[in-house]
């Protein structure tokens, strides 16, 4: 497969001396990822840096991160899925904006029970329907070319079969819509089902609930029971490290986190989030890399150490749906649509009882519970009994379906999608199956070629990729 693509983006660049396509390629893409984070370049340049380099080093990080790419395409009309026979121009749902197979993955319910549901709301949002359909696929696409990294026979086999592999998470979700449309009930996933994947998510998300392994993982618990964060480099990855939160900071928590309190279903008590410690965040995520990101420990149900919760604030950004959604229908605040967003897209709204928005010291943030039950789907785990093709299938028609559970929400006011994107899939989910597949290949392609120029960018420019705070 990367014989494939270094073959291509060779004849790429032979052939920029002749015409500027590359060049003018690399010029879109640098453009792109700068304009995204213009205001971050200007105050946070290191942090850009930091997450250019994890873009760099990896090609599904470079795709995580490279929305705004996506969108530009989408907007100058070069996205291979344009050419789609199944767009439906009258309707833009409101869906996860950003479906790749890394944005799902566990959440611990009110009741104690794991569930398989979207858990990355950045960018969420109205947008056509084949928008999340084609960035799932193309996600898909790319995780089975990184699959199987211990074993390259194995890679080979799943390579091999990615258009069946995509096929199967395409017709999933045209089977999925469907049903939902003709009045079947949305369903959770609380269960593996047979799919190895997701048998090692719940597996191990069961295991670290029950033992509460954030604690341990991110606290110590001093001479006298207090239980405090501990500070610097995670033992698993040096560059994520953990650091103090300055005192004004640390004075405006409890005002924040009584807003975030407000902003649940089913409200705690408000000493339920006595604030008990604190560090920010470095290192975490790739798009959301350079974004304000802190821990808080707060005293929980009880006052024992053992009852003690940790909870994550990250800054919210605006959604890349910007600028084509028509007036009067763009959300009031960030925190607003983050929060609208999972209620609808979840197929229980409380689905994360602790997951909720406020704003702290200016910055709209999303709060949420850090638990090491709360497992993401992770494509290096793809290996062994979940990297054959069978288990590779099982997964993408897994994914297939609750994409089309959490685009088939009725958001009130609006006409519900299901039964339109029904309407035009009906009869015909193999070939919808075929096409996308063809065009998710296609974009899986040129989403490798974009990341050598990126990469060939940064060699020449700089981490910054030229630009200067």
């Amino acid at each position: 497969m990367r014989r494939r693509i270094l073959v291509v983006a060779s004849l790429l660049f032979a052939s920029a001396c002749a015409e500027p396509s590359a060049d003018d390629r690399r010029t879109v893409i640098v453009q792109a990822l700068v304009d995204a984070d213009q205001s971050l370049v200007a105050s946070r340049p290191g942090f850009v840096a930091g997450k250019h380099a994890a873009m760099a080093r990896d090609l599904y990080a470079f795709y995580r991160a490279t929305l705004p790419l996506y969108a530009r395409d989408w907007r100058m009309g070069v996205a291979p899925v344009l050419r789609s026979r199944f767009a439906v121009d009258s309707m833009l749902p409101l869906t996860l904006g950003d479906a790749h197979p890394e944005n799902f993955g566990l959440l611990l319910g009110g009741d104690g029970s794991l569930a398989f549901e979207p858990n990355d709301f950045d960018s969420a949002d109205r947008y056509p329907y084949l928008w999340d359909v084609n960035r799932m696929l193309v996600g898909l696409a790319l995780a089975v070319r990184a699959s199987n990294v211990e074993d390259p026979e194995a890679r080979a086999v799943a390579v091999a079969a990615e258009r069946t592999i995509l096929r199967a998470a395409a017709l999933a979700y045209a089977d999925e819509i469907t049903r939902i449309a003709d009045g079947g009930a949305r369903r959770r996933w609380m269960g593996s089902e047979g799919v190895p994947a997701l048998e090692d998510l719940f597996r191990r998300g069961e295991r670290d609930r029950d033992a509460r392994a954030e604690l341990d993982e991110l606290t110590v618990v001093d001479g006298e029971g207090r239980r405090t964060f501990v500070r610097g480099p995670a033992m698993d990855d040096a560059e994520n490290v953990r650091g103090p939160v300055p005192e004004f900071a640390l004075d405006a928590l409890p005002r924040a986190l009584e807003s975030y309190r407000r902003s649940l279903r089913d409200r705690p008590p408000a000493e339920y989030f006595d604030v008990l410690d604190a560090v920010r965040e470095l290192g975490s995520g790739v798009a959301s890399w350079p974004r304000l990101r802190v821990l808080v420990l707060v005293r929980g149900p009880s006052d024992e150490p053992e009852d003690d919760v940790v909870l994550e604030l990250k800054e919210l950004t605006d959604s890349p749906a910007r600028g084509w959604i028509p007036p009067g229908v763009f959300f009031d605040e960030l925190g607003d649509r983050v929060r609208i967003a999972a209620e609808l897209l979840w197929t229980a709204p409380d689905a994360e009882p602790l997951w909720g928005v406020t704003s702290w010291l200016g910055f709209p943030v999303q709060v949420r519970r850090e638990s090491e039950a709360e497992k993401t789907l992770r494509v290096r785990r793809l290996e062994d009994d979940a990297g054959t093709v069978e288990a590779l299938k099982a997964l993408a028609a897994v994914l297939g379906s609750v994409l089309a559970q959490l685009q088939a929400n009725r958001t009130v006011g609006e006409e519900w999608a299901a039964p339109v994107i029904a309407r035009r899939l009906r009869g015909q989910g193999v070939d919808f199956a075929e096409e996308q597949s063809d065009l998710a290949v296609e974009a899986a392609d040129g989403v490798s070629i974009d990341w050598l120029f990126f990469r060939a960018a940064i060699a020449e420019r700089g981490l910054l990729l030229g630009y200067r705070a």
